[in-house]
């Protein structure tokens, strides 16, 4: 039996709230990427998402190398039961967004080839990790 709730809003508004930070679409990704404000509308249709068909919350997101341009918002952390984003070989730019270390579920994040500040020292980021709490204040905050 599936379960759509005011969650699965939540979701498919924090995309849109993406959707709306990107400038530059050439390839059209966001074209099935929108909602009224209903509750029970969902993103499992959005291009690029991966969804749980139960509980029509989406669980990954990947538009790498779609040629976007924009900025990524602190929006995309209300996306809660996600465990992975795949931002790489677009244009986005600004500073990497706090709002992935409100995910408890995050296990991947690829933000590679982008025009992304605040992580200028770094060179690489192993985020497997065996213990409960991890802090990288200067990529994503806190995640436990």
């Amino acid at each position: 039996m599936s379960r759509i709730d005011g969650y699965s809003l939540k979701d498919a508004q924090a995309l849109v709230a993406f959707r709306a930070t990107v400038w530059y679409d050439p390839l059209n990704i966001f074209a099935s990427w929108h909602v009224t404000g209903v509750v029970g509308e969902h993103a499992c249709n959005f291009k690029g998402v991966e969804c749980d068909r139960n509980l029509y919350r989406i669980k990954y997101v990947d538009i790498s190398g779609c040629q976007l341009r924009g900025i990524v918002p602190a929006v995309l952390g209300n996306i809660t039961l996600a465990w992975g984003f795949n931002l790489s070989n677009n244009e986005f730019m600004g500073p990497i967004p706090r709002g992935f270390g409100r995910m408890p579920n995050l296990k991947y994040l690829d933000l590679s080839n982008n025009l992304l500040t605040g992580k200028e020292h770094l060179q690489h980021a192993d985020l497997t990790i065996s213990w409960q709490e991890a802090c990288l204040p200067m990529l994503v905050g806190c995640v436990t």
